[in-house]
């Protein structure tokens, strides 16, 4: 629900002229997915080499 509220909302959200409420599903789902699959433990294996 936070991604998606995130996505919807008029001060953080995407442009409601571009993106109509079924593309913020699947972008909700997407981003749920890249930090699913990006942080299984913190910090993230993904990006430890980012953090020197």
């Amino acid at each position: 629900m936070t991604i998606h509220d995130y996505l919807y909302a008029d001060a953080t959200g995407l442009p409601v002229d571009s993106y109509d409420e079924e593309d913020v599903e699947v972008l909700t789902d997407e981003v749920y997915q890249h930090v699913w699959r990006a942080y299984p433990k913190l910090p993230s294996p993904v990006y430890a080499h980012w953090n020197g």
